[in-house]
């Protein structure tokens, strides 16, 4: 099998792996980062008025889009700065000396 459809494979079967779905099975930072959110939470709701929270919650929505947006634009440049790699890479002759 050729490099490329055995790599298209491997990805296809990890990204539509079913442990994918639920972060928290894939990555222990994952889990941690949502039980500490949870902890936060529940202390914000114990100190904080219900106006306070949903500021809050508003700002953390905001945030997320941001980082998503973030995610994104890098993916994009990462991808076209790969195609341009492998362009490149196709087009070079080598030079004799």
């Amino acid at each position: 099998m050729r490099i490329f459809e055995s790599t298209v494979r491997e990805l296809r079967m990890l990204h539509d792996s079913e442990e994918l779905k639920c972060l928290e099975h894939v990555s222990e930072g994952y889990y941690q980062a949502v039980q500490s959110n949870h902890q936060l939470k529940k202390r914000l709701l114990e100190i904080l008025p219900k106006e306070g929270i949903d500021i809050v919650e508003k700002m953390q929505g905001n945030f997320t889009d941001k980082e998503i947006l973030a995610g994104e634009i890098y993916y994009n440049q990462g991808f076209c700065d790969a195609i341009r790699l492998m362009m490149q890479s196709l087009t070079w002759e080598s030079v004799r000396r």
